[in-house]
């Protein structure tokens, strides 16, 4: 006599294989979004593209090889090397991203040093996700527009903070801005106190 097969049932198939289904749909669900968020909260990539993408925007003052002054030519303004261990070619130098000319037609630029904008990247590192990466972003653009310096009073501060003018040897006055967002600025303000004019 045949085997009689046992008719197939709907609903005992539905009771396992159902909550199976659901039980790896949710699994899987959990894992893509697992991997999602390392993908968002890990700042690492993130972390090498701004460190580029500040260090990228700087541009070396020129140096004298000979004397090794360092020069900021739209101003007219060289600074003699320290004794103090800092780097002469450590200067950056460029127009101000603020700023057109001065009312009075002079231009104005920004400096800052290597060593100072590398300090305020290296805090890069320490962030755990994009946000705290995101939130160092301003500290770090600070240091790299850094100080200010235009013979003549700037009408928009913007972020920046009036500091002190000193008399050059020319007869001109310089304004010194900072960007208070940057904690070492008073370091490159201390030696830009000692700039000197120069001829063409």
């Amino acid at each position: 006599m045949p085997k009689k097969h046992k008719k197939f049932d709907k609903k005992a198939f539905l009771k396992i294989v159902l909550p199976l289904v659901v039980v790896v749909l949710a699994v899987s669900a959990g894992i893509a979004y697992f991997v999602y968020k390392q993908q968002v909260d890990d700042p690492t990539r993130l972390q090498v593209a701004m460190t580029g993408a500040i260090h990228n925007a700087t541009r070396d003052a020129p140096v004298e090889a000979k004397t090794a002054n360092t020069y900021f030519p739209a101003l007219r303004l060289y600074v003699e090397p320290s004794n103090d261990g800092w780097g002469v070619e450590d200067y950056t130098y460029g127009k101000n991203v603020y700023d057109d000319p001065a009312a009075d037609g002079s231009a104005v630029i920004s400096v800052s040093k290597h060593s100072v904008i590398d300090e305020a990247t290296s805090n890069f590192t320490n962030a755990r996700t994009s946000t705290e990466l995101f939130d160092m972003v301003p500290e770090a653009q600070a240091c790299l527009r850094g100080v200010t310096l235009t013979t003549a009073p700037l009408t928009r501060l913007e972020d920046r903070k009036f500091h002190h003018k000193q008399l050059l040897d020319d007869g001109r006055e310089l304004y010194f801005y900072y960007e208070p967002a940057c904690p070492r600025l008073n370091e490159v303000i201390a030696e830009l106190e000692r700039v000197k004019t120069y001829t063409l």
